[in-house]
């Protein structure tokens, strides 16, 4: 009997004109967002540059951090053309409303994390959350506003932040453009023939259905890489409507997770609303495949790649 290490051969689907193409009037692979992203001071004059292990939050705004005990000072400009706001599952506020923020205008939100947001006894040391708008809820989510709340136990980022683990965060949500504030703009701005759509079209309302993981399709997610030996945390986040049932699969390598205790595998089911941390110490390199296992969602783009690089002792040896 003889052992072998096989990386995996990913040959994506041929492209579903429907999602893709524009042909008479739809609107092809390129949609207007708003998104969050981070500036180096309240002039809101440099943007924060991302970091290569950013690159994999695609449309996500920026990975933020707390500890159980934290108040957290959000000061949050809107940079758009109607009003945003910003909030985050698990967190307390001195109001039971999240005040809009009208375009142009600079508010401070503050998030106080309680012990009941941070990790259960059973749990992994840091669990996400999503943060998002509230004005309204739906279109601002389908037009591009969320982004992970990581939150540890008390006074973990001190003590562990030198060692820090290489940390994904991965969104899966159809991103549904029908329902995106900027709908219309996309029409004329992409559209080959605006005056040829009809909204009410069921094809054309299919075709904005955007099968993604962090607003990327077809293996365009960049920057999932890690090294052999990486003690690595995923955070999957899951939101939407009921179409939103994903089966994560990660191949080549599986993780543990705990929920009252600690389990193995290659496989998680995300929900809307839910979110899960999975620890993965990759052992073999190459590049492998990621996606969700519901089949419709796999055709329709929702899958990637990550790659595990070797290590330096895995080379000497």
């Amino acid at each position: 009997m003889t052992n072998s290490n096989l990386n995996c051969v990913c040959v994506f689907p041929s492209v579903p004109n429907a999602f893709l193409d524009k042909e008479e009037y739809y609107i092809g692979s390129k949609y207007k967002k708003v998104v969050y992203r981070q500036y180096t001071d309240s002039t809101f004059s440099v943007p924060v540059e991302r970091k290569a292990e950013e690159e994999h939050l695609g449309i996500l705004g920026p990975q933020l951090h707390a500890d159980v005990g934290d108040k957290v000072n959000i000061i949050f400009k809107n940079m758009a053309t109607r009003p945003y706001s910003i909030h985050a599952h698990g967190v307390k506020t001195e109001s039971s409303t999240v005040t809009p923020t009208s375009p142009g205008e600079i508010r401070t939100y503050i998030w106080k994390i309680p012990e009941r947001s941070g990790a259960g006894i059973g749990d992994s040391a840091c669990i996400p959350w999503a943060y998002y708008s509230t004005v309204d809820r739906v279109k601002d989510l389908y037009s591009g506003l969320i982004g992970p709340l990581i939150v540890c136990r008390k006074s973990y980022l001190k003590v562990f932040n030198p060692i820090k683990k290489p940390e994904f965060s991965l969104l899966f949500l159809v991103f549904d453009e029908n329902e995106s504030w900027y709908l219309d703009d996309n029409i004329k701005t992409y559209s080959d023939h605006p005056e040829k759509v009809d909204k009410a079209n069921d094809e054309f309302i299919e075709s904005n259905k955007m099968h993604a993981i962090n607003g990327r399709m077809f293996g365009n997610l960049q920057g999932l890489t890690m090294h052999v030996g990486d003690e690595v945390n995923w955070y999957l986040m899951g939101m939407g409507n009921e179409i939103d049932l994903h089966s994560v699969h990660f191949h080549g390598h599986s993780f543990q997770y705990q929920h009252r205790g600690i389990y193995s595998s290659d496989v998680f089911d995300v929900f809307p609303g839910t979110y899960q941390t999975l620890e993965m110490s990759p052992r073999t390199p190459g590049t492998w495949l990621l996606h969700c296992h519901v089949t419709d969602h796999i055709h329709a783009g929702m899958e990637t790649t990550y790659t595990v690089l070797p290590n330096a002792e895995t080379k000497s040896g």
